[in-house]
């Protein structure tokens, strides 16, 4: 990105895929408090509340306006080649998405592993699959 940064799209593999079907790119960077980590590494599941919590925070979107919904299910990793139970969150509040600029979307769905609570994808606004 430094030396060519209006190559990248083309020279960085997955990124272009990754821009243009509103994937979360870096998902790395949306880990959560050191608190959850540790859990993780503890194989400790993450509770309905903790997932609420998380992506209040992330998506900066009051608690209260959110809805969850564990799959009974398995959907396909996007990184991977298994299949896991997940936890569906969404609402239909503003938010500034995940990248916390000046735009606004209306509502979000986020879909996190059931297991460990990773984020495994997430969309805003109009780019969510009704």
């Amino acid at each position: 990105m430094d030396q060519d940064p209006d190559s990248c799209l083309q020279t960085v593999p997955g990124l272009s895929e990754c821009v243009q079907t509103a994937h979360v790119c870096n998902a790395v960077a949306l880990e959560a408090k050191p608190q959850v980590m540790a859990a993780r590494a503890a194989g400790d599941t993450p509770s309905a509340a903790s997932l609420r919590e998380r992506a209040a925070h992330s998506f900066a979107v009051d608690p209260q306006h959110i809805g969850l919904a564990r799959s009974s299910t398995t959907a396909e990793r996007s990184l991977g080649t298994g299949t896991e139970p997940t936890w569906t969150v969404s609402s239909h509040q503003m938010t500034p998405g995940l990248e916390h600029d000046h735009r606004r979307y209306r509502g979000f769905t986020a879909v996190y592993s059931a297991r460990t609570g990773q984020l495994l994808e997430a969309c805003w606004g109009g780019m969510c699959r009704s």
